[in-house]
């Protein structure tokens, strides 16, 4: 009895023993292969400073967030987009008519105006200094200066302390079109999503047309359509050199890779630096 007691209690820690090494080693293998992916991504961002700078200045206000694949090597393949950050609404700086538009299109409009009207009004304690914890910073107080555009009070640090005001199902679509690094808040119509031209006020289906034919033509400084459009909607619209550029890389294909995972950055063009870029956001890798 003793000796099968001994022989059962030896055979229940190997079982043990064997299923923590499986486990150990597949452990291993799952971290070996996230971390894997982690530097793929990060090579993506670096490809995809790569390609700004490799790109004409003239021609970084096309960048409109078109993907594109990009090889860093032993197969690894990765699908970048860059946008110029001036293509998206900024909730801090952008004329509030286009962020109550690009409300409406996925709130009904009385939450779109109700919302509207408390960035208002945040704005307007924030310009007369007043402290209003979350988001919002003194006129006196830091402030957020991104490229050269104008310094502006800090009501919202990001953009999902507007969605959070927002109802769930329509926080997804809004975060696609909204920014707090628009250098100036004006939008570039060469870089913007359609979605967000077409909240511009004032904006008709003949100036989509328009601005989608510039797009292609690549002529923008010669065409007088586009010139007076431009100046008819200059409260909302400006083509300028782009400075911030939000990019988004994600794992296409790769052996010992995570594929679909993805990251999403903000980087500021910084020349006079030691470093060409400077990052101002990143997502968690």
């Amino acid at each position: 009895m003793a000796v099968l007691l001994a022989v059962t209690v030896m055979s229940v820690m190997v079982v043990a023993v064997s299923a923590l090494v499986r486990s150990g080693i597949s452990s291993q293998r799952v971290e070996t292969k996230i971390l894997a992916t982690r530097y793929a991504l990060l090579s993506g961002l670096e490809g995809a400073e790569a390609l700004i700078l490799s790109t004409p200045p003239e021609e970084r206000v096309f960048l409109d967030a078109t993907a594109e694949t990009i090889n860093v090597g032993n197969g690894v393949q990765l699908n970048v987009s860059i946008r110029d950050a001036a293509g998206l609404a900024d909730i801090n700086r952008s004329d509030l008519a286009l962020i109550e538009a690009l409300l409406a299109e996925n709130l009904d409009p009385a939450a779109a105006e109700d919302i509207a009207g408390r960035i208002a009004s945040l704005r307007e304690q924030a310009a007369a200094g007043k402290d209003q914890g979350t988001g919002t910073t003194a006129a006196d107080g830091p402030v957020q200066k991104v490229s050269n555009g104008p310094k502006a009070p800090v009501v919202f640090q990001a953009v999902e302390q507007l969605l959070a005001m927002t109802e769930p199902e329509a926080a997804q679509p809004l975060a696609a079109y909204l920014t707090v690094y628009n250098p100036t808040g004006l939008l570039n119509p060469l870089a913007a999503p359609e979605e967000v031209l077409a909240a511009v006020p004032g904006m008709t289906g003949a100036d989509l047309r328009l601005i989608k034919g510039v797009r292609k033509s690549r002529a923008w400084e010669a065409d007088m359509g586009f010139k007076s459009l431009l100046e008819r909607l200059k409260p909302f619209l400006a083509v300028a050199p782009p400075s911030i550029f939000v990019i988004e890389v994600e794992v296409q294909d790769g052996q010992g890779l995570i594929r679909q995972s993805n990251v999403g950055a903000m980087i500021q063009l910084n020349v006079d630096g030691p470093q060409p870029f400077r990052t101002l956001w990143i997502s968690e890798l």
